[in-house]
């Protein structure tokens, strides 16, 4: 069943316009492009099977380029997912297929699933806002949704989470949009690890953000406002995944390993010594790109 979800996701995203590459790691199955828009997306038929290792991966990845991790599922080992719900596994957002094809239309979901229910957000000043515009109490709008009038004064100070099916009660009473709707596509503020490798920290003194990973089959990436460079620490038989990996994100692509091959941007030890400077660096990288 995960191969057809994962080829009806791709179907999906190309649907929609997307330049897509299929990647199939441990923490990341398609990369797909559309302009600015950038996701990173996990396919599971039970998402429970989604690690944390991998959303520290996938977020960190998200992070250095600019994009949005997603998991699309269909169940996990408790429940079947239900379409316009937004669920989390390790902060990284989860959806139906349904819901994938709803947001990239722009119709995002208004549910999310926490601690076991399906709760919305609403505007609480809003709210208030419009109560008192009706001039309807909280009282009467307690008395009206069956709930007390303080939860109504919480909901208002946006202190509570509302459960989804008070929401909409309220929605219905006071005859206004009030739920806040959650694209599910949401950028990484943050990452989740740095290197500390040598290479790592060279590259940071160079003034990159450098980013490791051990379940893609790249170790670094690092990059500046105008470049981008994908590494991997070793000699690989067979690159061709790691060279449409820097291909698509548009990086710099380098192996760094000491058994040379004439077909591969390789750089050894020796040479990564004696750079001294990230211009020294980024040439090296473009005489390794054109002579590889």
């Amino acid at each position: 069943m995960r191969e057809a979800l994962l080829t009806e996701t791709i179907k999906v995203l190309e649907e929609f316009g997307f330049d897509i590459l299929v990647h199939l790691q441990a923490s990341l199955d398609i990369a797909a492009q559309k302009k600015a828009m950038i996701l990173l997306v996990k396919v599971f038929d039970n998402i429970d099977g989604f690690k944390k290792e991998q959303a520290d991966e996938l977020k960190n990845l998200g992070y250095m380029f600019k994009a949005s991790p997603l998991i699309v599922g269909a169940s996990s080992k408790a429940f079947k997912m239900q379409d316009g719900v937004v669920y989390d596994r390790y902060g990284v957002n989860a959806i139906t297929i349904n819901t994938l094809k709803d947001s990239l239309a722009g119709t995002y979901p208004e549910k999310v699933f926490s601690k076991g229910r399906v709760i919305a957000e609403i505007n609480g000043e809003e709210l208030q806002k419009l109560r008192e515009q009706k001039h309807v109490t909280a009282e009467q709008l307690a008395d009206q949704v069956k709930l007390t009038k303080e939860s109504i004064y919480m909901y208002e100070k946006q202190k509570m989470r509302v459960q989804y099916e008070i929401a909409k009660r309220i929605e219905d009473f006071l005859n206004a949009d009030l739920i806040q709707s959650h694209g599910p596509f949401k950028h990484v503020a943050e990452k989740t690890r740095s290197s500390q490798d040598a290479l790592g920290k060279k590259l940071l003194l160079f003034d990159f953000d450098v980013a490791s990973f051990d379940k893609l089959n790249v170790d670094l990436i690092a990059q500046d406002p105008n470049n981008r460079v994908v590494i991997k620490e070793a000699y690989v038989k067979n690159p061709e995944k790691i060279f449409d990996f820097s291909n698509f994100f548009k990086a710099f692509l380098a192996f760094v390993t000491e058994e040379h091959q004439k077909d591969l941007p390789t750089i050894s030890k020796e040479e990564l010594k004696e750079l001294e400077s990230k211009r020294d660096f980024l040439k090296l990288l473009k005489e390794k790109s054109k002579h590889g």
